[in-house]
């Protein structure tokens, strides 16, 4: 047994640990999972749904571990294309993050409001 001196507050000699036990590795396993992040960038303004089949494609094919970014600097634009896209984006497994890059107004502010997480820059 070790005896304590008063004038060390650390001494490394003060705990001894004693164990009949080998050394015995931690078994490790290892799960790959592919991650996708996508980028979309609506940038003027939202007209007629063709403009936006890939994105809503993506977010109705997309896996519950892969993230879209969606970047809004937009007037608005068509009600019934929006409702589409929401429509799209309530159904997805990602998670949708919105992007508030410039003007946001009308129907590009309900597509904002309606992303799991919010990015507002500084502007």
């Amino acid at each position: 047994m070790h005896s304590r001196n008063n004038d060390s507050k650390n001494d490394l000699n003060d705990f001894i640990l004693l164990s009949d036990q080998k050394d015995e590795t931690l078994k490790s396993y290892r799960q790959i999972i592919p991650v996708t992040i996508y980028h979309f960038y609506i940038t003027s303004e939202i007209g007629d749904v063709e403009h936006f089949l890939e994105l809503i494609h993506t977010l109705k094919t997309a896996e519950p571990h892969d993230t879209v970014f969606i970047y809004l600097n937009t007037p608005g634009g068509n009600l019934r294309t929006t409702i589409q896209l929401i429509t799209a984006m309530r159904q997805t497994n990602a998670t949708i993050i919105t992007c508030l890059e410039g003007e946001v107004s009308s129907a590009g502010t309900m597509i904002f409001l309606s992303g799991h997480k919010y990015l507002v820059n500084p502007n």
